[in-house]
């Protein structure tokens, strides 16, 4: 009978021991506790109300969120619409004011430029008929006069003996050294002579060459233009142009000759000669 019936696989019936006996009913009727199951189905509907009141919140939550999205969104449309319809607008207010600010400035500079010009053109016709001499002895009186005729005495002698301007036509206008008197100084002070006639001083330009061959006391003087600011600074840019394209083009230093510019205004140039040995 036993083998008959526990053959049966579906069959529950099994055989304990006195002692297996009682803990399997105990454990059966443990597992099978109607209190402990109704408990735990309780807790699972309250998890189950939890999990949907807190979807019910998650999905206010995002229709609040996407309610407030799209507002922003609307405001931010309608400002990047205002804009761009007020863009051309201040692009030409922008435009105007900057056209306005440039032509401004170039009116200006234009003025300046010209103001500049205007008191250039006065210094240069102020300057026009003076001429500077270096390198003219200058005698060591203290007294201002005494040192003012004694280079009058000089000038008139050269003007006389190397240029053939006689003393009763030189018209000299003024006549004064350029820089501080300083008695110890053994380097003379460059002397400006103004003439009051301008035929005077081109007469004196055009026989340069007379100075070749002079009495020794005037051999060792130069001449030159008296120049405004500006011509100074245009006479040493030729110079240094010249200088660098003679070390381009010439293996001869350039210690060996006298770069000195001639001409005034357009006519400037530089004239290269060499250093007699």
């Amino acid at each position: 009978m036993y083998n008959h019936l526990v053959s049966d696989p579906n069959c529950s019936l099994r055989w304990f021991c006195t002692t297996c006996d009682k803990q399997a009913m105990d454990t059966s009727n443990t597992c099978h506790n109607p209190d402990k199951m109704d408990r735990l189905v309780t807790m699972v509907e309250k998890l189950l109300d939890k999990l949907a009141d807190f979807e019910g919140k998650m999905n206010d939550k995002c229709d609040v969120v996407s309610n407030e999205l799209d507002a922003r969104l609307k405001i931010l449309e309608d400002r990047f619409a205002k804009q761009e319809q007020e863009l051309p607008e201040r692009f030409d207010a922008f435009k105007s004011n900057v056209t306005s600010q440039l032509e401004e400035k170039i009116s200006k500079s234009v003025i300046l430029d010209n103001s500049k010009n205007a008191n250039e053109d006065k210094e240069i016709d102020k300057r026009k008929n003076n001429m500077i001499i270096y390198k003219v002895p200058e005698v060591t009186a203290s007294s201002s006069d005494e040192r003012n005729e004694a280079d009058l005495v000089y000038v008139t002698q050269l003007l006389e003996n190397v240029f053939q301007v006689k003393p009763e036509t030189n018209g000299i206008e003024k006549l004064f050294r350029l820089g501080r008197w300083v008695d110890s100084s053994d380097v003379p002070r460059p002397l400006l002579v103004g003439f009051k006639d301008p035929a005077v001083k081109d007469k004196i330009w055009s026989n340069l060459k007379n100075l070749k061959e002079a009495d020794a006391r005037f051999k060792g003087i130069s001449l030159a233009h008296d120049l405004t600011p500006r011509q100074r600074e245009e006479v040493k840019k030729l110079i240094d142009a010249a200088k660098q394209d003679h070390v381009g083009s010439s293996s001869d230093g350039l210690e060996n000759y006298w770069f000195r510019v001639a001409g005034l205004g357009s006519r400037m140039r530089v004239i290269k000669t060499r250093k007699e040995r």
